[in-house]
């Protein structure tokens, strides 16, 4: 099936895609500790080829302190918009801190209900948009009995 006659519910999540020890996934990231990265390179989406033969369509930001990379998905790219500009070339040398956070309640049948996920750090006094604060997940897993919260 072509990938743009998928609906969002249809295509596999990026995680299972894009599989490889290069990725960097949320559990790379210490629970509830910031990893501070700075950019080194950013990869345009489609230039790349994953483990599987795919091409991957996403940008890909790669870092001088680690080796592995990050698929850059719409929220993680919105994030570093809102905080470094709409520029990529002026993301290169800046350093951003990620953090492992959850997704509850995710409504794709093939998502667990709670979902790890890599997401950048929006400092403490940063304006931004609720929306933001939207995208941006819960800090910490909720226990198993808990219902999710939307």
């Amino acid at each position: 099936m072509n990938p743009q006659a998928q609906t969002a519910d249809q295509r596999p999540k990026t995680r299972d895609r894009f599989e490889g020890d290069h990725f960097l996934e949320a559990e790379d990231i210490a629970e509830g500790k910031a990893r501070k990265l700075v950019i080194k390179e950013i990869i345009p989406a489609n230039t790349v080829n994953c483990a599987k033969g795919q091409l991957i369509d996403k940008p890909i930001l790669c870092f001088e302190n680690d080796p592995k990379q990050l698929i850059l998905g719409k929220t993680n790219s919105r994030i570093i918009k809102t905080l470094l500009g709409p520029h990529e070339n002026k993301w290169i040398g800046q350093e951003i801190r990620l953090m492992r956070r959850y997704l509850i309640g995710c409504t794709l049948p093939t998502c667990a209900e709670v979902q790890p996920c890599i997401r950048v750090y929006i400092p403490p006094g940063t304006s931004m948009r609720q929306k933001v604060w939207d995208w941006y997940g819960e800090a910490k897993a909720p226990e198993p009995s808990a219902k999710p919260t939307l």
